[in-house]
């Protein structure tokens, strides 16, 4: 899993052909709970094809405007530069669907 603070750095990791974005703060006690479902599944061979990328918000607030973030946990997935799925909260199962559309 990949951590990224600036905005060219995610200007960069969106170009993949498909990126996880996970906003989350170290004082959110729903990412937390989601956290390590969120490591387990970026270990995952099935989601190999997937980056896997962490997204504080207290330290990437321009990356959090750029993507209209609002509430946390949100995971937004990107293919090629583009998103194309948002899920807002912590609800491992709907993750899991999120990824599989891959």
């Amino acid at each position: 899993m990949k951590t990224i603070s600036t905005l060219l750095e995610f200007n960069e990791v969106i170009q993949n052909e498909y990126v996880i974005l996970k906003f989350s703060a170290e004082w959110c006690g729903p990412c937390k709970r989601i956290q390590p479902a969120f490591e387990k599944l970026s270990n995952d061979e099935k989601y190999n094809n997937i980056t896997f990328v962490y997204v504080d918000v207290d330290e990437s607030r321009e990356i959090c405007e750029t993507c209209d973030v609002s509430a946390m946990p949100t995971f937004i997935l990107f293919k090629n530069g583009n998103e194309i799925s948002r899920l807002e909260g912590g609800n491992e199962t709907k993750l899991i669907n999120m990824l599989n559309s891959c």
